[in-house]
């Protein structure tokens, strides 16, 4: 799940894209989760699904985590190349009446990113959302990937318990008939 949440957060900026990314991600580990169990050959237990849910959650956490990164490093890189811009900032909020120094620092956020300043910007295309809704549109993300994964795993373990059924009925079928062949020797 590492190689998978850093795969989608080094993915194209296209890739990205709000809900779409962490679906893909729930759905791409879920198959591999699935497919690990049927290796294992491990039934279909809620513990199974428990463990799908953290791991693919810990996973969105991490693509979240190094988008950030990434997005601070952008922001850094930026305010490199203008130094002054950041001085000039915090002489004018020093003299700044209080609603002026709200707007600057907001954009000292925006030069500065901290996690939620992040999330918001991830949510800006859809409009400005203040605290807590851009968190909580990420969370239902995660939370959706996990899902996801979790009904991919229970397909993949259904799936398995169906085949298993059907093993069994064959070779109960194979025994009735043994049995009876050998009834019918008998007599």
């Amino acid at each position: 799940m590492l190689i998978f949440s850093l795969l989608f957060a080094h993915s194209p900026q296209p890739l990205k894209r709000l809900g779409l990314s962490y679906v893909l991600f729930g759905i791409l580990c879920g198959t591999a989760l699935g497919w690990f169990a049927k290796d294992r050959q491990l039934k279909f237990s809620k513990g199974i699904l428990l463990s799908s849910v953290l791991i693919v959650c810990a996973g969105g956490f991490h693509i979240g985590w190094v988008s950030y990164q990434q997005f601070k490093t952008v922001r850094a890189e930026q305010l490199q190349k203008d130094p002054k811009q950041l001085a000039m900032l915090n002489m004018m909020e020093k003299m700044a009446d209080e609603t002026t120094a709200e707007e600057l620092r907001e954009r000292r956020r925006e030069m500065q990113p901290q996690f939620p300043d992040y999330l918001a910007f991830r949510v800006s295309g859809l409009g400005k959302w203040s605290s807590p809704w851009p968190l909580t549109f990420w969370i239902g993300e995660l939370l959706l990937a996990s899902i996801l994964a979790a009904w991919v795993v229970f397909r993949t373990a259904d799936q398995e318990i169906k085949a298993d059924q059907e093993i069994k009925t064959d070779q109960e079928i194979e025994n009735d008939r043994s049995l009876n062949h050998n009834e019918k020797q008998v007599s």
